[in-house]
């Protein structure tokens, strides 16, 4: 069984679309949950209506707990819901009809490989190795209409070749493409208040201590618009030379960029400290050596991050993290 879980908050401009999409997908062993975060729209309503015409196919997860926001309204739902496989769910995307079916494929194949390699335990591969499978979108705009055909190329990310040690730095895994399986949920009954968002913190842990699998096909409409929490913002020579130029902007920037820098060290400070024993060797050598970097000068520290093969492809991301541990981390 897999458990879909979808995050709403005032989303009745484009609930419906995406309901439907999910409704209509050819993997039919699923269970949609909805948790509502404190809506003041139709969005509550929609839930209900749907709710009541699809029942047992789709479950309102009601409780006390008030609003969360978008990382602990996920973490609220994947801890009710018992499955064998977790998917995240935006409000206002549109999921491919194969969605589900083609990301379980990759998701079974993952664990067939890794059973494999661990049959020695006499267990089965679920029950050892976490694994995250997750894919690219197209991103779209308000009409649904096409803006790039690929989410990763426009945001330039290393999906397939991301290490441990650049999703510390730059997230190449879009929470809404996710699958997880029941060994990474367990890896999940504490989320810090550091977690910077739910999908970077599950793509870490993936790479750091079990299996993390990039298909590179996009399986999901993005849709781009004025009220999403994240988005496919340009990352291009031109976006990043407009900001320099404007140098009002540039300074508050390079405060963003520091405070961005600190959260990212906070963060892996508190999966070090969870998850310290389940690190597979490298992952658990950067994280040492990251984190033990306050004891040498600045530029002893810029030699380890370059010789340590710590630092970003991108060359922008590269100077703020080099810049982040030379002069600002204390």
């Amino acid at each position: 069984m897999i458990s879909i879980l979808m995050a709403t908050y005032n989303g009745e401009k484009y609930l419906r679309e995406q309901l439907d999409s999910i409704l209509t997908q050819t993997e039919q062993n699923r269970i949609l949950y909805v948790r509502d975060d404190g809506s003041t729209d139709k969005t509550l309503e929609i839930i209900h209506e749907y709710a009541m015409k699809y029942p047992g196919m789709i479950i309102p997860v009601h409780d006390d707990l008030g609003s969360q926001g978008c990382i602990r309204n996920f973490m609220a739902m994947l801890n009710y819901a018992q499955s064998d496989y977790y998917m995240f769910c935006d409000q206002d995307d549109i999921w491919m009809p194969d969605k589900v079916e083609r990301t379980l494929k990759a998701m079974k194949a993952a664990e067939t490989e890794c059973g494999a390699a661990s049959a020695v335990k006499n267990k089965a591969c679920k029950d050892v190795l976490p694994v995250c499978v997750h894919t690219d979108l197209q991103v779209v705009d308000e009409s649904g209409a096409q803006v790039h055909p690929s989410f990763v190329e426009k945001l330039g990310l290393d999906a397939e070749g991301a290490t441990f040690a650049s999703l510390i730095y730059s997230n190449a895994v879009t929470g809404c493409t996710m699958m997880i399986n029941q060994a990474m949920k367990k890896l999940l009954d504490e989320v810090p208040e550091s977690c910077m968002m739910h999908d970077q913190w599950i793509g870490l842990l993936a790479e750091g201590c079990g299996k993390r699998v990039y298909l590179p096909e996009t399986t999901i409409c993005y849709r781009q618009h004025g009220d999403n929490v994240m988005g496919a913002k340009g990352r291009s020579f031109v976006d990043k030379l407009g900001k320099i130029l404007n140098i009002g902007g540039y300074l508050k920037g390079i405060e963003r960029t520091r405070a961005l820098r600190e959260r990212q060290y906070r963060q892996l400070e508190d999966l070090y400290e969870l998850h310290r024993e389940s690190l597979k060797p490298e992952a658990k050598k950067t994280a040492a050596n990251l984190l033990n970097i306050k004891r040498l000068s600045g530029s002893e520290r810029v030699k380890l991050l370059e010789e340590g093969g710590y630092l970003p492809k991108d060359n922008y991301e590269a100077r703020t993290v080099k810049m982040y541990y030379r002069w600002w981390l204390k």
